[in-house]
């Protein structure tokens, strides 16, 4: 089950950078002149397969670490820790369950120390 995290969480973080350059791209195609048009709109469209792409794996580990059961409680935090990212809507946000399951896994953390949960 770890080993599934920490193939979504690889998954997610380039999520994440490619949803960075995605974001440069738009703007980038935007204000292409004419003549750049064309390398432009290559350059999104790569870069937009290569984000779906990454979502797709992303979900795919994620859903995967849900059929597994955690054999320790580093990979229960790991699922719980995995939940908060994939639907929290904000680390602020003071809407419940949110806050409740951030002091969960809060506790969680503070009273196993010596496991190397990544967060």
């Amino acid at each position: 089950m770890l080993a599934l995290c920490q193939c979504w969480r690889a998954y997610r973080s380039e999520e994440e950078r490619i949803s960075a350059l995605w974001s440069q791209q738009e703007t980038a195609l935007r204000r292409a002149s004419d003549a750049e048009r064309g390398e432009a709109e290559l350059a999104f469209n790569l870069v937009d397969r290569a984000q779906v792409e990454a979502m797709r794996n992303s979900e795919t580990y994620f859903n995967a670490m849900f059929q597994v059961p955690a054999a320790t409680i580093e990979g229960a935090i790991a699922k719980l820790e995995a939940t908060l990212v994939q639907f929290e809507p904000g680390p602020s946000i003071e809407e419940e369950p949110w806050p409740q399951l951030r002091s969960v896994l809060s506790d969680m953390r503070r009273l196993t120390p010596h496991l190397a949960v990544a967060t």
